[in-house]
C-alpha cells in the first residue's frame, strides 16, 4: 500500500473540498439561465444602489423599481442558501468527502 506524507494527504483533501460543488446540480442549472443572471446582476446593482444613497439619488419611481428588484435578489439568496446548506449537510453526512484510508491514496488526483 502506499502510504502518502501528511503533506500530500492534506493537499488532496484541500483540492477535493475546493471542487466540491457546495449547491446541487439543478440549482446550478438554475443559476445559468440568462433571465437569473440578469436578475442578479439587476439585483446587485439595486442593491448598491439603495446602500449608496448618497451617490447616487433615487426618487419616486426608480426608487419603488429599485426596492423591488432588492427584494426580489434578497428572496433569490435566502433560498440559494437554505439549499446550499442541505446539500453540505448531505455531502458529508454522506462521507462523500472522507479521504481516510480512501482509494484516493492509491491515484493522482489532478
Amino acid at each position: 500500500m502506499n502510504k502518502k506524507s501528511f503533506v500530500e494527504r492534506t493537499w488532496i483533501g484541500v483540492k477535493l473540498g475546493l471542487t466540491t460543488p457546495t449547491l446541487p446540480k439543478e440549482i446550478l442549472d438554475f443559476q445559468r439561465k440568462p433571465l437569473i443572471r440578469i436578475l442578479r446582476v439587476v439585483g446587485g446593482i439595486s442593491c448598491l444602489s439603495i446602500l449608496g444613497h448618497d451617490h447616487i439619488n433615487l426618487h419616486g419611481l426608480m426608487l419603488y423599481i429599485a426596492l423591488f428588484f432588492n427584494l426580489i435578489f434578497f428572496i433569490y439568496h435566502i433560498y440559494i442558501s437554505i439549499h446550499r446548506q442541505r446539500h453540505i449537510c448531505k455531502i458529508l453526512k454522506s462521507g462523500e468527502l472522507d479521504i481516510r484510508e480512501s482509494d484516493l491514496d492509491n491515484k493522482n488526483v489532478k
